[in-house]
């Protein structure tokens, strides 16, 4: 685990923590006002409230499984231009890859397996906002003597 991921972890769980509070606040509020609209009012807020709640979980979970911060994986995803393909799938509307390389705002070497959405998923219904879209399944750092194993390895196979 990386120290932004750590510090990163940190300030989520306190958001999460005040977010919950607020929560509680406007439940009260809600169940103390007689007016129907001013109900709706608190009713809506609840909602954003829990959507938000919702995506900074997802947001926490995701840097506890990789280990990384929402920085360092972006700095990542920039970096996959430049990265060594080691091996690759296709499929219908996907293309599965595994690639190894260096990132340079993490100052080390990278192996990254990660699915590239295509231009195809435009036509499927309810799949329209993933075209094009890169998505991480998996990040590992490794070292430089691993890196160039693996990508002699790579060029033995070809």
């Amino acid at each position: 685990m990386t120290p932004k991921a750590e510090t990163q972890i940190v300030e989520l769980k306190h958001d999460i923590q005040l977010l919950q509070e607020r929560e509680k606040g406007i439940r009260e509020q809600q169940f103390l006002s007689n007016d129907m609209y001013t109900r709706q009012m608190y009713s809506r807020e609840l909602s954003r409230l829990y959507s938000d709640i919702a995506r900074k979980e997802e947001t926490l979970k995701t840097i506890e499984e990789q280990g990384i911060s929402s920085h360092e994986r972006g700095a990542i995803i920039k970096a996959l231009t430049g990265f060594h393909t080691l091996s690759s799938d296709k499929s219908l509307g996907s293309r599965r890859v595994v690639a190894v390389g260096y990132v340079k705002t993490l100052d080390s070497y990278a192996v990254v397996t990660y699915t590239k959405w295509s231009g195809f998923m435009r036509n499927v219904q309810g799949m329209a906002s993933m075209a094009g879209k890169t998505e991480i399944d998996n990040i590992e750092l490794i070292s430089e003597v691993k890196y160039q194993q693996l990508l002699k390895e790579q060029r033995r196979t070809q």
